[in-house]
Formats: structure tokens, C-alpha cells, sequence
């Protein structure tokens, strides 16, 4: 026997509580605030280090770059050697050319 349905269009479980229906469930806010996704970004920073000094995994550097802000892949260039800078500058400029990304990949290069 199929469990009542309530008027908000949720159903009753055994608990008598209400579970979500998908159009309700979709509309709670995700958890994705600064403080969550910054753990993840330290977590991917902590696995490419990781990678790196291994020597497995990818030929690419950076992890997911692709998918990553300017701001992030600033925050991964510490650490890379200056042939993977060199990498990542020709990446960058064939594909998303970020001033930003670009000058802070020089930067890093620059003799000190």
C-alpha cells in the first residue's frame, strides 16, 4: 500500500515524517559556500604536490585546470618546477590567455 501523500505533495515514511519530493529538494540551497569549496581546493592543491613528487599520475601539473579560476591556479603555481610553469604558460596561452594567470606564471619564472 503506498504511503499517503500530504498536501505539500511530499510523502509520509514509516516515521510519519515528510520526505522531499525532487521539486522541493532542489530548491534547498546546496552546500557550496566559501568555506567548502576552499577545503576542497586545498584538498586538489594537497593531492597535485602529492602527485608531483611521486612523479605518477598525469603529465599536466595542475589537476582539473580547466575547470579552475585564475585565483586558483595562482594558488598552485607555488611549487612547480620552471619546466611545469613553462607548461602551464603555453596551456594558458593557447586556451583561456588570462592576463592574470600569465603574469603570475612570469613572476614565478623571473630570477630572483
Amino acid at each position: 500500500m503506498p504511503a499517503p501523500k500530504s498536501q505539500s505533495g511530499g510523502s509520509r515514511g514509516a516515521s510519519g515524517s515528510r520526505s522531499p519530493t525532487p521539486s522541493s529538494a532542489a530548491k534547498r540551497p546546496r552546500k557550496g559556500g566559501s568555506r567548502w569549496s576552499e577545503s576542497i581546493d586545498l584538498r586538489v592543491r594537497s593531492a597535485d604536490r602529492a602527485r608531483r613528487t611521486v612523479g605518477g599520475g598525469q603529465t599536466f601539473p595542475i589537476v582539473g585546470y580547466d575547470d579552475l579560476t585564475a585565483a586558483q591556479v595562482q594558488a598552485r603555481l607555488d611549487g612547480l618546477s620552471p619546466g611545469e610553469l613553462r607548461k602551464v604558460r603555453e596551456y594558458e596561452r593557447r586556451h583561456a590567455n588570462r592576463k592574470s594567470v600569465l603574469a603570475a606564471i612570469d613572476k614565478a619564472l623571473a630570477p630572483r
